[in-house]
């Protein structure tokens, strides 16, 4: 019977799924816009922010759907324009817990069930961390999981000419945004409309077109970069072949493989997902998970339990099978995110595993009357203790680090400075400061690999290395403003070494290093590290690397003042300086190359930074101490010593890169 008169128990079931519908979205967009950094911060961040302020392209494939959604939010006149596009963000990732509310209500039939595993979903830890930073993978769940409902739609529907229309329209714009993960993800959706799939031939001429329509995006992204916006990563998209380079991301063949991963990668790889799915639910809520994923086979239609397989092992086993990464901290953290699809169909069947506790609860001690009471003190648990549990990693309202990186390094370069960028890491926060919020105007930054920027001084993929070379040398020969440059240029001149960044000195031989300790780099360093290590993976291994900065420039200083006999000099200092794996390195390879090194010292601090081995963020700087153990060796003269150390490095990294292949032929 209706609680109000008049009123049909349908429309009153609407209104409290409406109910239900708003408190999710104000509940995740609450806490999303509470959490959210409110300035530019690390991973894709920066160049995300740029190339939808500047109307450019992104990094490949380009991402053309996100960049003309995120370039009208920048127009909102709230906040800065980071804020503007980290709360868009927000916006998609509280839209895409919507759609997984009534997926959920539709498998589950319960509102308290449905509300419940959006809530958990969306206080995961992978999907809110990308619901708060300018990032694809927000509109990549909230297209897919609308995919997935408009196919359960067109089963029940299956002579609903439109439907088939939209869900080919809805999946060329999801191929516009992130096809990888969109076609790893697809046997899912033709699960769903396997059973009424000869139903379809007549609607496709319709559903080509619509997916066509839908892939406009990428036409784009092709007249949009001839125009050779101010951010564009390749520049100008000149043919067809250059618009395949970009789209299937060739330019990243040797970033996405790497010659001495192997199998063993890969299984490490899937156990750490298996951890990964475990921190997003806890142990409160995997358990649940488990339970659901094999009661579904007995509660829903086959097609719906495989096709929820499928869609969990695409983005996650069968994307570890293709990739190429050696397992280490800098690709985990590329990893972590991509499996969000999976973790959405996890939620449903953690939602599924709460249902099949509480009935059993009820069959076995007669708990009918207390059901609903039970299932929502489970439900309240589960969602307070996954939200509770990923506070401190993804509140990041007070998170500046970037930003201050950033401000340190363009205000303490010379005026009318030159600055070479180099990866992300650099070229997302200096571009965002100082081309948006408009820091040290008189400053023009270039990237050292010609992307991003549209001043580029050659072609990024069509010109050779002895090219580049050639025109950078030519740029700096002709300049006379100061020219900097962080990690690498493609050129050698002598440089003086800040830390942060060099700047060039051609009256130095190209063999030269000159340490200068500036007062501002010194002060934002030690300013960092009396804050800790940040929770954040992207801002950990920049704090990481930031030890190894600190470590060259003032150990070098320290080594200096003992050399000259400094009578106050306590060596002890060195290891204060030189803390963690990158800063024990450096100092373990500026102490080696002195003519008398402290041997004791030394054998103590080569102990000490193996012990810390696993802070290593890449394979090669992990295989980095095996390597200066070989030095140690050398030098002590105990050559096959040396050579045991230098083939347990190679074990361990059988890449061309590692230097312990060239350091075993010199030693023969």
């Amino acid at each position: 019977m209706s609680r109000f008169p008049g009123m049909p128990d349908k429309i009153h079931d609407q209104t409290h799924r409406m109910l239900c519908l708003l408190a999710v979205f104000v509940a995740v967009m609450a806490v999303y816009l509470w959490s959210m950094p409110k300035t530019v911060v690390l991973e894709d961040d920066g160049t995300f922010i740029l190339a939808a302020y500047f109307n450019g392209i992104a990094h490949p494939p380009g991402y053309p759907l996100y960049t003309l959604l995120a370039h009208l939010a920048t127009y909102v006149p709230v906040g800065s324009v980071a804020t503007r596009v980290h709360a868009f963000s927000a916006l998609l990732a509280s839209s895409a817990c919507l759609l997984l509310w009534l997926l959920a209500y539709r498998l589950l039939r319960s509102r308290l069930l449905a509300t419940t595993v959006s809530l958990v979903y969306g206080f995961s830890t992978a999907f809110w961390s990308q619901a708060i930073i300018a990032e694809v993978y927000a509109l990549n769940v909230f297209l897919f999981l609308l995919l997935i409902l408009l196919c359960l739609q067109f089963r029940d529907n299956p002579d609903t000419k439109w439907l088939f229309v939209l869900i080919c329209l809805v999946y060329g714009l999801a191929l516009s945004n992130h096809w990888p993960l969109v076609l790893l993800s697809s046997p899912l959706l033709l699960a769903l409309v396997w059973p009424v799939i000869r139903k379809i031939i007549p609607h496709m001429p319709a559903g080509i077109v619509c997916l066509l329509a839908g892939l406009l995006p990428y036409l784009w992204m092709v007249i949009n970069s001839r125009t050779d916006p101010l951010v564009s990563f390749y520049g100008p998209l000149e043919s067809f072949s250059d618009f395949i380079f970009m789209v299937s991301r060739e330019g990243y063949k040797t970033i996405d493989t790497a010659s001495s991963a192997d199998w063993t990668d890969k299984l490490q790889y899937m156990e750490f997902l298996l951890q990964e799915l475990y921190r997003q639910f806890r142990p409160f809520g995997i358990l649940f998970v488990l339970i659901g994923f094999v009661r579904q086979w007995r509660v829903w239609p086959i097609n719906v339990a495989t096709g929820l397989l499928l869609g969990f092992t695409g983005s996650t086993f069968v994307l570890i099978a293709l990739l190429g990464f050696d397992f280490d901290i800098a690709h985990k953290n590329l990893f972590r995110v991509y499996p969000l699809i999976a973790y959405a169909i996890a939620a449903l069947w953690a939602g599924l595993g709460i249902s099949t506790v509480i009935d059993w609860l009820a069959r076995k001690y007669g708990m009918h009357i207390r059901r609903q009471t039970a299932a929502g003190l489970v439900s309240i648990l589960l969602v307070l203790s996954v939200l509770i549990s990923n506070i401190p990693e993804n509140f990041r309202a007070h998170d500046y680090m970037a930003r201050n990186y950033a401000q340190t390094i363009l205000n303490s370069l010379d005026s009318k400075a030159i600055f070479f960028t180099y990866a992300d890491i650099d070229t997302g926060p200096l571009g965002y400061m100082h081309l948006i919020e408009g820091e040290r105007p008189d400053v023009t930054l270039y990237n050292s690999q010609g992307l991003i920027f549209a001043n580029r001084l050659f072609h990024p993929f069509k010109s050779t290395r002895s090219e580049r070379k050639k025109h950078v040398r030519k740029f700096i020969d002709n300049t006379e403003r100061p020219v900097y440059f962080s990690t690498t240029l493609p050129v050698d001149y002598g440089f003086e070494d800040y830390g942060l960044y060099a700047r060039i000195n051609p009256t130095i031989s190209p063999e030269q290093r000159n340490i200068v300790l500036s007062p501002e780099i010194v002060g934002f360093l030690e300013k960092e590290f009396s804050n800790g290590e940040p929770y954040d993976h992207w801002e950990n291994m920049l704090y990481r690397l930031l030890e190894s900065e600190y470590c060259r420039i003032t150990a070098s200083q320290l080594l200096f003042r003992q050399h000259a006999g400094a009578e106050d000099f306590n060596p002890e200092i060195l290891t204060s300086v030189c803390r963690g794996f990158y800063g024990g390195t450096e100092l373990i390879e500026l102490m080696l190359n002195r003519d008398n090194p402290d041997w004791d010292f030394l054998l103590e601090l080569l102990h000490a930074t193996e012990a810390r081995r696993d802070e290593a963020i890449r394979m090669e700087d992990s295989v980095s101490i095996y390597n200066l153990w070989g030095k140690y060796y050398q030098r002590r003269k105990q050559p096959e010593k040396a050579r045991e150390l230098w083939e347990k490095s190679i074990a361990a990294w059988p890449d061309p890169g590692n230097r312990a292949f060239s350091l075993i032929k010199e030693l023969n």
